[in-house]
C-alpha cells in the first residue's frame, strides 16, 4: 500500500515538475505595435493636430531640446502614412520668449535672421 501512494506522489510530482518546466518555456508574445495612422483603409481621412511645439533658434536652452528626435520621427511617421490627410499646427511652433534673460533673442540683427537660424536649428523637423 505504502509503496503504491509513494508511485502515485511521485508520479503527480513529475507531472507538476513537466508543467513547470513547460510553462517557464513558453515564448514571450511580442507586444502589438500599433500604427496610430492606420485605420485599415486606404482612404487619406485622418487629420492629426498638434501644438506647442517651441521650437527655438538656439537648442541649448529651447523648451523642445529633450524631445526633437522624437518630434521628427512623429511627424516621419505622419508624413508616410497612407491615411493622414491633414497636419494642423494649432499654435505656438516657434518660441521666441522662452530665452534666458541675458540673451538677445535676435542676436541685434531682426526676426527674419531669428527664423532663418530656428529653420536650421530644426531641420529635420522643419523638412
Amino acid at each position: 500500500m505504502k509503496k503504491n501512494i509513494f508511485t502515485l506522489l511521485l508520479i503527480s510530482l513529475f507531472g507538476v515538475l513537466i508543467f513547470m518546466i513547460s510553462a517557464c518555456e513558453k515564448k514571450q508574445e511580442q507586444p502589438v505595435v500599433k500604427d496610430a495612422f492606420n485605420n485599415g483603409s486606404s482612404e487619406r481621412n485622418l487629420i492629426v493636430v498638434i501644438s506647442d511645439q517651441h521650437l527655438g533658434a538656439d537648442i541649448s536652452y529651447a523648451e523642445i531640446n529633450a524631445n526633437l528626435d522624437p518630434l521628427e520621427n512623429f511627424l516621419k511617421q505622419i508624413r508616410e502614412s497612407r491615411n493622414v490627410k491633414e497636419l494642423v499646427i494649432a499654435g505656438d511652433l516657434i518660441d521666441e520668449w522662452f530665452v534666458p534673460a541675458t540673451t538677445n533673442t535676435y542676436n541685434g540683427i531682426d526676426q527674419a535672421d531669428f527664423v532663418e537660424r530656428l529653420a536650421v536649428t530644426n531641420k529635420g523637423v522643419i523638412d
